[in-house]
Formats: C-alpha cells, structure tokens, sequence
C-alpha cells in the first residue's frame, strides 16, 4: 500500500518523507548514505511524538535505506518503533 503522505498535515518538516504502511501504520522514510546513529534516533523520536499529538492511534515506523547503529537500533525498540530495512 506505501502511499506517500504529505509531512505538513502531520506537523512535519516538508521535507519529511512520509509513508503509509497500513489504515493505522506511517513510516518516516530516511534515506541517505551515512550510518544512522543515536543523534538521528533522538531526533527521530521527536518526529513521532508530534505526530501522535495529532493522530494518537497511528503507530510510526522507521524505514531506513542505510546502516543503523545497534546502539540506536537497540533503543528504538525500547520505544516500540518498528524498523524496516532496505
């Protein structure tokens, strides 16, 4: 089903890439070369926060195309976000 979604309706940067997985699933999509580290996860989270402001049923996931450190990996799953790789 990935649709892409406009970020701004959900709060976010426009340059946000927005996609949905499912009726009550987005995933902000990241990609770039560069490994992601716990800087990215931190900010990462911020994203979803001001998205389950305003929709506080949609479950937000990460859909990478690069590396993501274990560290960080580690510490999105202690926040229940699920993590699709490329």
């Amino acid at each position: 089903m990935d649709t892409v979604l406009d970020a701004k309706q959900y709060g976010l940067n426009s340059r946000t890439q927005l996609i949905q997985i499912s009726d009550k699933e987005i995933a902000i999509f990241v990609d770039r070369k560069s490994r992601f580290i716990m800087k990215d996860g931190v900010g990462f989270l911020k994203k979803v926060d001001t998205v389950k402001k305003q929709y506080p049923d949609t479950v937000v996931s990460l859909k990478i195309a690069s590396a993501i450190c274990s560290k960080t990996l580690k510490y999105l799953k202690e926040h229940k976000i699920k993590v699709y790789q490329q």
